[in-house]
């Protein structure tokens, strides 16, 4: 059976082109011998182009997947989609799984599928082809004649080692390591022990029986980077896991055996709390060049009452030192736009932030369904007025004290701050974000002028 999987990330800054999940799921429904290609949909014309490929191709299922902000786009491929071919147009992914009733907004879309998606999508697929009732498939909730089948959800996939290797042959995942500029991607583990308010994880690990967070054994792991170097040209490689750090074990076990094997650098994200000097020292051994280590907000009472976040400034300034005597780059990531924030305890992440020297942007707050912060938002009305909007990037919530300009205004005079150190983080922000940009077309202007001048060349007169 022909299946085409695509994943949304029109117009937004987490566009790597490949998601973990639809890997796998097109590896399960490859080994049960489907026909399975995959599609990244970067922009909008790249999602008008997939209502001619399932044109073309006649696939039997379009299984999107899709986060919140993605969402606003699902409707209107699936209209496309289901105008060009009759096949199941399918949703996926953690907005499905954690706002079931979002079926009910795309009136083209046929089905979501919620939780883990590889034998869902595998059952439906089977029951299709063999003409089955597919009414009773669990994580399924179908539409049917106007009436919606809401299934139970089956557990969590307790052994990942059990599942293929995510399957990358099914788009040219060459062209995606060459878009990361020759880095190739890696997540050997599902889910995360902690609960920060504002992240999907808490929520996910709430849905179903069994274990939420799960590794794949260090073998697995180290056979899929072997069969990969077999199959692709790649130079640096990141590591996706959100607590790659958090069971010692496994992590002195695995890059132990990747200095041994590999000599291709890596990214990687560490947790505040679960590392240490040594194990810092490990990574740098093995190849480590930058740590992506997560700061969120730099006050620390807001971060541990609002962000549920115990972790304590000094940790995380000790955290980030570490890796720098160490020879280590490290990326910060950092939020603004929370519920109960303002510029005053923005500029504490600011701080903080210059303190560990961030050199990165700060990503702005979205209100996830399911998350205990998505929900303070729903009960308060501060849900995001419009759909539409460059998720992490663009403010688009109001808060009493905090409305979406000034939001938007501290993710933009952020970089400055962290970066021209000198600035005091006492004057008002919009004079800061204005004078720089002053002095950039300054600068700009004097550049141009100087080409100008070297292009005429010199001037005099001759005897």
């Amino acid at each position: 059976m022909k299946v085409s999987l695509a994943y949304l990330v029109i117009d937004s800054p987490q566009d790597t082109g490949y998601n973990y999940g639809l890997g796998y799921v097109a590896a399960v429904l490859r080994s049960a011998g489907h026909d399975v290609d995959y599609t990244p949909l970067f922009t909008e014309d790249d999602a008008r182009a997939l209502a001619e490929h399932a044109r073309q191709r006649q696939p039997r299922i379009v299984g999107l997947s899709t986060t919140t902000a993605q969402f606003a786009y699902v409707q209107d491929i699936a209209q496309a989609v289901k105008d060009a071919c009759d096949g199941l147009v399918v949703c996926g992914g953690v907005h499905p799984t954690l706002k079931p009733d979002c079926l009910g907004e795309a009136p083209d879309l046929d089905a979501i599928v919620r939780g883990e998606g590889e034998y869902p999508l595998l059952d439906l697929a089977e029951a299709l082809e063999k003409g089955a009732d597919i009414r009773s498939i669990k994580n399924v909730w179908l539409r049917e004649n106007g009436t919606v089948t809401e299934n139970p959800l089956r557990p969590f996939i307790e052994n990942l080692d059990a599942l293929p290797f995510p399957d990358k042959m099914c788009l040219d995942y060459q062209s995606v390591i060459d878009r990361s500029g020759g880095a190739n991607r890696f997540m050997f583990s599902r889910g995360c022990t902690f609960k920060c308010t504002y992240c999907s994880n808490w929520a996910l690990s709430q849905l179903c029986e069994g274990r939420y967070f799960r590794q794949q054994t260090t073998d697995r792991a180290i056979e899929e980077i072997r069969r990969d170097r077999e199959r692709f040209q790649f130079s640096r490689i990141i590591f996706d896991d959100d607590t790659i750090t958090l069971r010692k074990e496994w992590f002195y076990e695995f890059f132990t055996r990747y200095r041994q094997e590999f000599d291709l650098p890596f990214v990687c994200n560490l947790r505040v709390g679960t590392v240490d000097a040594d194990m810092i020292k490990l990574l740098r051994d093995a190849g480590a060049t930058t740590a992506v280590i997560g700061v969120e907000h730099g006050n620390e009472a807001f971060r541990r009452t609002i962000l549920k976040r115990p972790m304590t400034n000094r940790q995380i300034v000790e955290t980030f030192d570490l890796c720098h005597e160490l020879g280590l780059e490290t990326y910060g990531q950092a939020i603004v736009g929370f519920p109960h924030e303002n510029k005053k305890l923005f500029r504490d992440t600011a701080r903080l932030c210059r303190r560990v020297s961030v050199k990165n942007p700060i990503s702005i707050f979205e209100p996830y369904p399911g998350t205990e912060l998505g929900q303070v938002c729903e009960q308060n009305g501060w849900l995001p007025p419009k759909t539409r909007y460059r998720e992490r990037r663009e403010a688009v919530i109001s808060f009493p004290g905090f409305s979406k300009e000034q939001i938007q205004l501290c993710a933009d005079v952020f970089p400055i701050l962290t970066q021209v150190k000198w600035i005091p983080l006492g004057i008002p922000l919009s004079w800061t974000l204005r004078t720089w940009r002053l002095v950039n077309l300054c600068k700009y202007i004097v550049k141009r002028l100087w080409q100008a001048v070297r292009r005429r060349g010199p001037s005099g007169s001759g005897g």
